[in-house]
């Protein structure tokens, strides 16, 4: 049995891995390590933290992991005492506040304490960043999330607009100190999500180097972050970024389900070839295809968004529909001020950006 900074630096190595196997077994090994030896705040709330991960990728429900993640902020918001250990949990999971302004409120404590009680850990610049990135995504998140059930207030989406360029700011500033050229491609994404310009997310996207096993594994993280706003973005992009959407769709959703290409194609009649450029984008699919894939995987054919009778009208049931699906589970009428809030954050963000 691995001991318990072995244990703890795994965790490090897992975290933006996609490799849910490896996150099922550290679980494991960690519950057994606590077993063993007797309760350990700290390997707790990495395990509780490692599990939302594990839940965020294999569902993408973020309401969800909101929830899970709320025991672990109580607990933190309790302790007496800060070590640079639970300050680092904090940042892992402060993606998933169920209120970004509780978040940015968190993030600065930390960094309060870090600069008061740690000024001289050697990774402090590294624990801002892990801070600051996150941040960033909880940011992105905000005009969909934290108003969905509520008018669309103009404060707001002034205030998360320029919190989302601060965090940015200050992550990108690390990443230039230190060469963090990783980390920049993925804020690169992050930033192009965020103001709604869809043709440079796939510059973004064509950025990364799939030879890498590091940028192909980060590169899979971001494209999944851009496909829940492929919701918002449908009616302003073309149909060859519909497809790669409609593709990437439909091979998340095989690979859960543990469906191999061969056995997708036998299952659609169709071979193999068909079934990688389908999933790849190269290659679109007529309705019939569609609902035939639906079928196979268990899904509605509006799962893969684009294919509806015509294009999202806001104001139209299939678009409240979409739209529900994308904040995971509201109602029409909560949907219908998603649209509106949306549709007037991003010309906020558009026109306000910094130059």
């Amino acid at each position: 049995m691995l001991g318990r900074d072995a244990l703890i630096q795994e965790s490090y190595k897992l975290q933006g891995s996609h490799e849910t196997d490896k996150f099922d077994s550290l679980i494991s090994r960690i519950k057994a390590y606590i077993s063993t030896n007797g309760e350990d705040v700290e390997l707790g709330l990495i395990s509780k933290a490692l599990q939302i991960s594990r839940h965020d990728q294999s569902t993408y429900n973020f309401k969800e992991c909101s929830e899970m993640a709320e025991p672990i902020f109580e607990t933190l918001k309790g302790m007496g005492t800060w070590s640079i250990l639970l300050i680092e949990i904090l940042g892992t999971v402060i993606q998933y506040s169920s209120s970004y302004t509780e978040a940015h409120n968190l993030t600065q404590e930390a960094f309060d304490i870090l600069d008061d009680d740690f000024a001289d850990y050697k990774n402090i610049d590294y624990t801002k960043l892990m801070f600051n990135c996150n941040m960033a995504y909880r940011l992105g998140r905000a005009h969909y999330y934290d108003l969905t059930s509520s008018d669309p207030n103009p404060e707001k989406v002034k205030e998360i607009n320029e919190l989302f360029y601060h965090y940015l700011n200050l992550a990108l500033e690390t990443c230039n100190k230190h060469n963090l050229t990783l980390h920049k491609k993925a804020l690169a994404v992050r930033k192009a999500i965020f103001e709604g310009n869809c043709d440079l997310v796939f510059e973004c996207f064509a950025a990364f180097n799939k030879k890498d096993k590091n940028e192909k594994e980060l590169l899979k993280a971001m494209q999944d972050e851009a496909l829940e706003y492929f919701y918002y973005f449908y009616n302003y992009i073309s149909t060859k970024q519909r497809n790669f959407f409609t593709g990437l769709l439909m091979k998340r959703r095989r690979e859960a389900l543990n469906i191999s290409t061969m056995d997708m194609a036998d299952a659609l009649g169709t071979e193999r070839t068909v079934i990688n450029k389908l999933e790849n984008g190269t290659a679109g699919a007529s309705r019939e295809r569609i609902s035939k894939i639906a079928d196979i995987l268990g899904v509605e054919t509006s799962y893969f968004r684009g294919h509806t009778d015509g294009a999202l009208d806001a104001n139209s049931d299939m678009a409240m529909h979409l739209i529900g699906v994308a904040i995971k589970g509201a109602t029409k009428e909560e949907a219908a001020h998603v649209v509106d809030f949306v549709t007037m954050f991003m010309a906020y963000a558009k026109k306000n950006r910094p130059k």
